[in-house]
């Protein structure tokens, strides 16, 4: 029965501990983003900056949300380079496309 409760436990408790784990830093969620989206290779390997254009570009929607914008370095396609960082809480993030989000900034 002990057995039993204890793996139980550990399947109930291990789902929360890697979300948190894959969305503690902005750019653990970038990757995780771009891994689950089957980009593993960039999502491993390309170097992660963040973003002044965007940055300056967008402020006013950037600081009433909370995010900052962040780009993969090196990438020729923009649609997969650039995304927007929430910040809920204290140590979680979450990642989107840039791309998905312009015509809800732009009308702000």
């Amino acid at each position: 029965m002990k057995k039993k409760l204890g793996i139980w436990t550990i399947i109930l408790i291990t789902p929360f501990l890697l979300d948190f784990g894959f969305h503690s830093t902005p750019k653990l969620a970038m990757r995780t983003n771009m891994f689950f989206k089957g980009h593993i290779k960039i999502a491993i390997t390309s170097p992660i900056i963040e973003d002044q254009v965007d940055n300056n570009a967008f402020e006013k929607y950037l600081t009433q949300e909370k995010a900052k914008c962040y780009s993969f370095k090196n990438l020729s396609n923009p649609e997969n380079k650039d995304f927007i960082i929430w910040r809920h809480g204290k140590m979680r993030y979450y990642a989107n496309y840039l791309n998905n989000y312009i015509r809800i900034i732009k009308n702000v």
